[in-house]
């Protein structure tokens, strides 16, 4: 219900402008997931390389954001009006259920103040359901190096932050938005702000996108090169 009305109330107000915007979002996704994960691995003193994550056979960070198809991504990009940070702590409900929304972007570039990519929204609040804050603030995360190349890396959940990530997805798709690019961006979002955090999250964020990044690829997804 809540995903309902902020879909009627926000992302329904389209952008009527048919203006290109390729390179606006090449500035926001590209440009900005290349500057981070430098900044992670410059920060951390990391190196970005190809390393089993929980079973998975992944290929560097650098490699798997060479294999995205930008230009897929930037056509299907939809602009309206946006929140910017939309995951689950800043949503309020009240007891009538109506819906307050907090900490609002100021922008998504330069000079579009009004309206941004919807789908960079509904990656946000996919992050929120992965990843949960108040999981993070007890610490009950986890990453393991069992080899100099193989880690597990591992979250606790509740039942129902799972059951939510399915209904969520189930929401996408019958509002006649693509999971999978909702995918892409929630992988780009835990790389984008791993260096912004302190040690071992930091690490947890990096190793999580690059996990999901590579899973994209393994699922056969239109926006990765195989």
């Amino acid at each position: 219900k809540t995903l309902d009305k902020v879909n009627e109330k926000l992302w329904s107000h389209k952008e009527k402008s048919d203006k290109n915007k390729t390179a606006i979002l090449e500035k926001f996704y590209f440009i900005k997931t290349q500057d981070r994960r430098q900044y992670f691995l410059d920060r951390f003193k990391s190196n970005d390389e190809g390393v089993v994550i929980n079973g998975l056979e992944c290929s560097s960070v650098d490699k798997l954001l060479k294999k995205i198809r930008w230009n897929t991504v930037y056509q299907n990009a939809v602009f309206a009006r946006f929140h910017g940070d939309f995951h689950p702590e800043n949503i309020i409900i009240d007891d009538l259920g109506n819906v307050k929304l907090l900490d609002w972007r100021q922008n998504f570039t330069e000079g579009e103040y009004e309206f941004g990519d919807l789908y960079y929204d509904l990656a946000k609040f996919m992050h929120g359901l992965i990843v949960d804050h108040n999981k993070v603030n007890l610490e009950k995360f986890d990453v393991k190096f069992i080899a100099d190349t193989e880690i597990t890396i591992d979250i606790e959940t509740s039942f129902i932050k799972s059951q939510l990530l399915i209904t969520f997805e189930d929401w996408v798709g019958l509002s006649g938005y693509d999971i999978e690019l909702v995918r892409l961006h929630t992988s780009l979002i835990f790389i984008n702000i791993a260096g912004l955090h302190d040690y071992p999250y930091s690490q947890f964020l990096f190793f999580l996108g690059q996990f999901l990044l590579q899973s994209e690829v393994r699922r056969g997804s239109k926006y990765m090169i195989e």
